[in-house]
């Protein structure tokens, strides 16, 4: 009996310190977290296939994409500036640095996610990769997470 009060105390102890590491990286809404990385995933799946009809379905109309290198862009212009950048960078692709998913509720409007992400690209036969850090705010329309607001930065 005192080894199963032991254990279970023990486990209680874990699954406390596991709330709190949650708390602290941003994620205490652990349905959020997954519906938000979900949607990040689904929005990457396309980017690497370079699907830009499925890349543009993921941003809001009223989106604003500021870029620490390339300034701020509206949705026509983001577009644009990806439809040029896979035309240029046909092995593009991008990967969630996964450990570095922190993600925020935002009352009444939707989601914050912060994180790193690595792209990489062939030059010259090698592969080129960089990482780079990232800030996105999320709203659901009509059911579908969307991306309203990001920002791109270290570059």
């Amino acid at each position: 009996m005192k080894s199963s009060l032991l254990f279970a105390s023990i486990l209680t102890f874990f699954a406390s310190v596991n709330a709190c590491i949650a708390d602290e990286k941003g994620n205490p809404d652990v349905g959020l977290y997954k519906e938000i990385a979900a949607a990040d995933a689904d929005f990457f799946e396309a980017f690497n296939k370079q699907d830009l009809k499925n890349v543009a379905k993921r941003f809001t109309r009223d989106l604003e994409f500021y870029h620490d290198k390339g300034g701020v862009l509206d949705y026509d212009g983001n577009m644009q500036a990806t439809e040029k950048l896979f035309a240029n960078n046909p092995t593009l692709k991008r990967q969630l640095i996964e450990e570095t998913l922190a993600v925020y509720p935002i009352k009444d409007f939707g989601a914050l996610a912060t994180g790193e992400h690595r792209f990489c690209h062939l030059e010259d036969g090698k592969q080129d990769c960089g990482q780079f850090k990232f800030m996105t705010i999320w709203r659901k329309e009509d059911g579908v997470w969307k991306m309203a607001r990001v920002v791109s930065y270290d570059h």
